[in-house]
């Protein structure tokens, strides 16, 4: 997953050491917790409906909320928290990073 562009329009990437994976995405068009959803499963290689609940996480649409607010005085906002096995940042500029938990195991 390095580099190519998605399906639901967004632009994904892997750092250098293979750790963290990055997708952009338009919130105008995608709901952010739908976007976790599709990211976490790409990054584990397992359907989208082969992981845990993001409810069991976090709640939704407090994420849709917080993110598609339209921005804060502060700076990008970024909402951080742990979803199968990874740590998932959401920021409101649109960008995702998920990066698999270090003493977690690789359900992929």
């Amino acid at each position: 997953m390095t580099g190519n562009g998605d399906a639901d329009g967004g632009h994904s990437d892997c750092d250098p050491d293979g750790e963290t994976y990055r997708r952009r995405v338009d919130f105008r068009d995608t709901d952010p917790h739908e976007a976790v959803v599709d990211v976490a499963s790409a990054v584990s290689g397992v359907e989208p409906t082969d992981l845990d609940p993001l409810y069991h996480a976090l709640d939704p649409e407090a994420l849709d909320d917080l993110v598609s607010s339209g921005g804060t005085a502060a700076g990008d906002l970024v909402v951080e928290f742990t979803f199968h096995d990874h740590r998932v940042r959401v920021h409101e500029s649109g960008l995702i990073e998920v990066q698999l938990l270090a003493d977690s195991d690789d359900r992929a």
